[in-house]
């Protein structure tokens, strides 16, 4: 099938999502994100996404958008529109060749995507304003390299957990 794609080397499945409401999951595998059919069992590459080294992804609730962790960076990509819609650049409080947003999640309402950085900050971000909200220092989260996810959000309160 389309997943079974190799170059030689072999195919690295990072990660996967099965897109809300679809036939389709987002696959990212050697720092690319693809779309998969389900149905046709066909595996495109996302095209406004190709070239950037992908760490991390998260879909958004509804499944219409998706936050895109690459670099320094981290994208807001509409998967209705096939666009970004946002780009959002972090500060590292070091520099590095090695500084990257791996791990991504948006709140369960989507106003916010967590992001964690390989400096040890766990970033929440407001997607309407596009601004930094909240920026943990050293969060016991960011020494867990597989994710993070905001559980809840109240009165100026984040809780926030790894997933294993």
């Amino acid at each position: 099938n389309a997943l079974d794609i190799n170059d030689g080397v072999g195919y690295r499945l990072e990660r996967f999502e099965i897109i809300p409401g679809t036939d389709e999951m987002v696959v990212l595998g050697w720092s690319e994100l693809y779309v998969y059919d389900l149905a046709a069992d066909v595996l495109t590459p996302i095209g406004a996404l190709e070239g950037l080294r992908v760490r991390g992804f998260d879909l958004s609730p509804d499944g219409r958008q998706m936050a895109v962790g690459a670099g320094t960076s981290w994208y807001l990509y509409d998967l209705v529109s096939e666009q970004i819609v946002g780009e959002f650049e972090s500060d590292f409080r070091e520099e590095s060749d090695r500084n990257q947003i791996y791990s991504l999640a948006f709140s369960p309402t989507a106003e916010r995507v967590a992001a964690l950085q390989t400096d040890g900050q766990l970033k929440i971000w407001d997607v309407a304003t596009g601004k930094s909200w909240r920026n943990l220092v050293n969060s016991p989260v960011a020494s867990v390299r597989s994710g993070a996810r905001i559980i809840k959000q109240g009165a100026g309160q984040i809780d926030a957990e790894a997933i294993y």
